[in-house]
């Protein structure tokens, strides 16, 4: 078979999702939908430089890559900018997910300082 049968193969014996499913994914959504970035970029520029997206998806990063990519030089850069952020709410305005960044920024930037200050 070539690879669009086996992939097709996949999604052929896929049952419907339970009412529980349902519920399940129903939490999922409440739980992040005010909290994760979709790295869309729409709230730039930051009046401070700061790189949003990267800096709310860093501690993904972090946990997936290791604690060695929080010494990278981008990371480091980036949440070293997290720090600046003033809180103007600029950001806010242009997010179409009506995320709460500099709050975001804040716990992001708290959590790196906590986990990884030299």
């Amino acid at each position: 078979t070539d690879l669009f049968d086996q992939n097709w193969q996949t999604f052929a014996d896929c049952q419907p999702l339970t009412p529980k499913d349902r519920e399940i994914i129903a939490e999922i959504r409440k739980t992040y939908d005010k909290a994760f970035c979709r790295r869309c970029d729409y709230c730039q520029p930051c009046s401070e430089e700061i790189p949003i997206q990267f800096v709310l998806g860093a501690q993904s990063i972090i946990k997936r890559s290791g604690g060695q990519a929080a010494k990278g030089p981008l990371i480091s850069w980036a949440m070293a900018k997290a720090k600046e952020c003033t809180a103007c709410g600029e950001c806010m305005t242009r997010c179409p997910y009506d995320l709460p960044i500099p709050d975001l920024i804040k716990e992001k930037s708290d959590w790196f300082e906590q986990n990884f200050a030299s």
